[in-house]
């Protein structure tokens, strides 16, 4: 049986944080925090039709379920160009984040012109807090996933590119400040929605500490809801060296439900 669906409501007004951040960029350079690679176990239940397109040809439906855990990885494909048409101009995230997926793939000979970018800025050169669409983000992410890590399946590339932006964050003075904030993984998390309404405009994005864990709502999320979110939370939980398993009910190609198992500290 479906669970009921939880509202949930973050605080947006922060003003204040967004200046800290600011702040915190000026001159901040990444270096690699030092994690190493955990493998995720997934279970693929139930595909779903979806009102989107999410199939193309021999690419599988889309997950209803996925139980994920440090073990195996990610195994199911998705159509990107279907997953991101649901994406409107209002839908925007942060330039510091395609300047880090820039970093990541160029020294690995990700062919940037290849990659069809709607609105690309000039060189590649994207500013720090400059807003730009989150559907040329994914198409990024994902050609550096496919150059980085060819032998496994989209979401597993996807999921793996998250560990390494991730990694960068956590070491740049942007990060080291976000991530101060809380102190350990369950108050990070059940912030989650203040942090992506900073970043990221267009999607609902809501979070609440529960007693087993933390449970994360994505809403209208244009762009792979089932997968690109893993590596960051996963990432997060590894930061703070604490045991996790995460728990994702998919609603549709835009919606998703995270439960994140977590123990109290």
């Amino acid at each position: 049986m479906e669970r009921r669906a939880r509202c949930f409501k973050a605080r947006r007004s922060s003003g204040w944080l967004t200046g800290l951040l600011e702040d915190a960029a000026r001159g901040g350079e990444a270096r690699r925090w030092p994690g190493k690679h955990v493998p995720l176990r997934a279970q693929e239940r139930e595909p779903t039709r979806c009102g989107v397109a999410v199939t193309s040809g021999r690419v599988p439906l889309l997950p209803s379920r996925l139980s994920v855990s440090s073990r195996l990885a990610l195994t199911h494909e998705f159509d990107l160009e279907g997953r991101i048409a649901a994406a409107t101009p209002a839908d925007t995230l942060k330039g510091m984040f395609f300047q880090r997926i820039i970093a990541l793939g160029s020294p690995s000979g990700v062919r940037w012109p290849d990659v069809r970018l709607k609105h690309a800025p000039a060189g590649l050169r994207y500013t720090t807090f400059g807003d730009y669409p989150v559907a040329d983000y994914f198409r990024l992410v994902h050609a550096v996933g496919r150059t980085l890590f060819p032998r496994v399946s989209s979401s597993e590339a996807m999921r793996r590119v998250g560990h390494r932006d991730f990694a960068e964050f956590a070491e740049s003075k942007v990060g080291k400040v976000a991530l101060s904030f809380t102190g350990n993984a369950r108050a990070t998390l059940s912030r989650a929605g203040t942090m992506y309404g900073l970043l990221l405009k267009g999607p609902t994005i809501d979070a609440r500490e529960t007693d087993d864990g933390v449970e994360i709502r994505y809403r209208k999320f244009p762009g792979p809801v089932e997968v690109y979110p893993i590596g960051t939370v996963e990432s997060l939980c590894r930061y703070y060296r604490i045991d996790y398993q995460i728990d994702i009910t998919i609603h549709g190609p835009c919606d998703a439900d995270y439960m994140v198992l977590v123990a109290k500290k």
